[in-house]
C-alpha cells in the first residue's frame, strides 16, 4: 500500500500532479506518520525528496523534471548539476519508478512503469468554467526566463516571421528566472514591432484566458518532461506550435501541430505562418469534458495496476 509524500512547496503543475494522484485514490500524508510506523510506502512525485531521511526507507519515485538529463543550458548549469546528483541518488534508492516521460530515463536496477504522461486534473474543468477569454489576437507564449525555455530563440524566430510579412502580434508572459536571460528577451523585444512582453507570473485562469483569446500558442522549450500547459492549450481548441522534443511529441501524439526547431529562426517563422493559416484554431478530443475524464480514468487505472505489481 502507498501514500503520497506531498511535503514541500509545489508549483501549479505540481499541484495538478497531486490532484491526479488523489484522483487515483492515493492519499497524501504530509506529516509522514505512516512512513514512521512503516504501514505504507511513500510515492515521491519530485526528483529529490524534501528530506534526506526519506532516502533511508523504501519509496516509489515519480520525478517530474527532465532538466537533469536534458541538453546543457548555460544559465542553469549549477541547478542542472545539483538536480542530476540528487536525481541519481534518488534513482539508486528507489524501489520502483513511475516514469512520466521518455525524456526521463528508466531505472537500471528496479521496476519502471511504461511512460504515463501527465493528464489534465479535475481543477482544469473548473478553470474552463471560469474563463473570460482575453481576445488579444496575438500568438501567446508563457514561460520562465531560464535558458532552457528558449524565449530569446522564439524572439529571433518571430523577427524572421515579421521579415517574411507576418502581421500577427506575439505576447510573451515571462516569469522570473535568470536575470541576464530576462534582459536578453526585453532588449530584443524593444526592437521588434508587434512583440509585447509581460513580466511576472500569472494564475492558471489568467494563462488559460490568454491562450483562449490567442492566435495560437507557442512552446519553444528545449527541455520538457510532461507539460500540462500544452494539454491545456489543446483542450481549449487552440492551434499550437512546439519545439521538436520528446516531451512535446509524447503529449501531442498524432495531433497535427506545427513542429519547429527552436534554434532555427526560419523554422520558427514557418510554424508561425502555419498558425496563421489555421486562424489559431485546431480541434482536439480534449475539448470534451468526457474525454478528459476518460483520460484521467485510464491514467489512474494504469498507475494503480503498476503500483500493485511493484509491491
Amino acid at each position: 500500500m502507498y501514500y503520497v509524500d506531498a511535503s514541500g512547496d509545489w508549483s501549479g503543475g505540481g499541484r495538478a500532479v497531486l490532484d491526479n494522484l488523489a484522483y487515483a485514490g492515493l492519499d497524501s500524508d504530509p506529516g509522514g506518520q505512516h512512513s514512521r510506523v512503516g504501514e505504507l510506502r511513500p510515492i515521491i512525485p519530485r526528483n529529490v525528496p524534501t528530506s534526506a531521511s526519506a532516502l533511508l526507507h523504501p519509496f516509489v519515485w515519480m520525478p517530474q523534471n527532465a532538466l537533469p538529463w536534458g541538453r546543457r543550458s548555460p544559465g542553469e548549469a549549477a541547478l542542472r548539476l545539483a538536480l542530476r546528483f540528487g536525481s541519481e541518488v534518488s534513482a539508486v534508492r528507489a524501489t520502483a519508478m513511475v516514469r512520466i516521460s521518455g525524456a526521463i530515463p528508466p531505472l537500471r536496477h528496479a521496476r519502471t512503469s511504461p511512460v504515463l504522461h501527465n493528464v489534465l486534473d479535475r481543477a482544469f474543468d473548473v478553470v474552463i468554467q471560469q474563463l473570460s477569454p482575453m481576445q488579444h489576437g496575438s500568438f501567446y507564449c508563457v514561460g520562465s526566463a531560464h535558458s532552457y525555455r528558449a524565449i530569446p530563440s522564439l524572439v529571433a524566430g518571430y523577427a524572421r516571421y515579421r521579415d517574411m510579412g507576418g502581421m500577427t502580434g506575439l505576447l510573451i508572459q515571462l516569469s522570473p528566472g535568470t536575470a541576464n536571460e530576462e534582459q536578453k528577451v526585453l532588449s530584443a523585444a524593444s526592437h521588434i514591432h508587434g512583440l509585447k512582453v509581460r513580466l511576472g507570473g500569472a494564475t492558471r485562469v489568467n494563462v488559460a484566458e490568454h491562450m483562449a483569446g490567442s492566435a495560437g500558442v507557442i512552446f519553444p522549450s528545449t527541455i520538457e518532461a510532461s507539460p500540462l500547459t500544452l494539454l491545456e492549450a489543446l483542450a481549449l481548441g487552440k492551434a499550437v506550435a512546439c519545439n521538436d522534443i520528446v516531451g512535446h511529441r509524447e503529449m501531442l501524439g498524432e495531433h497535427p501541430a506545427e513542429i519547429f526547431a527552436t534554434e532555427d529562426p526560419a523554422s520558427v517563422a514557418r510554424s508561425l505562418r502555419g498558425l496563421d493559416a489555421k486562424n489559431g484554431l485546431q480541434a482536439h478530443l480534449l475539448q470534451s469534458a468526457d474525454a478528459r475524464e476518460a483520460e484521467r480514468v485510464l491514467w489512474a487505472n494504469k498507475l494503480v495496476a503498476f503500483l500493485d505489481e511493484a509491491q
